[in-house]
């Protein structure tokens, strides 16, 4: 069974995922919509941090309770694109036509 932080740390994934479905949704239903929209596009990348940060705790916690509760889920492509969004910011293609 999961610690209570692991549980938080899940309940923040799902409220991050939630958010980002919410915003995708407002945004006509296309992410397309979101890269192109700088504020958007930063609180999505924000919630993506949030999702690897609490990826990376689940993982210290117990490295373990995460592919057990969710063997389908790449955890560490999870845990890494945090890395990614904050090291290689702009090599992330942002869904704009032209030059950037």
């Amino acid at each position: 069974m999961p610690s209570e932080r692991a549980r938080q740390c899940f309940a923040d994934i799902i409220a991050a995922i939630d958010l980002i479905f919410e915003w995708i949704e407002q945004a006509g239903g296309t992410d397309e919509a979101i890269l192109r929209d700088p504020l958007m596009r930063s609180a999505n990348e924000r919630q993506m941090l949030v999702i690897s940060e609490a990826a990376i705790r689940i993982e210290k916690l117990d490295p373990a309770v995460a592919p057990g509760l969710a063997p389908e889920i790449d955890w560490p492509g999870i845990r890494g694109i945090g890395n990614f969004i904050r090291h290689k910011y702009d090599d992330i293609d942002r869904g704009q036509s032209g030059s950037d």
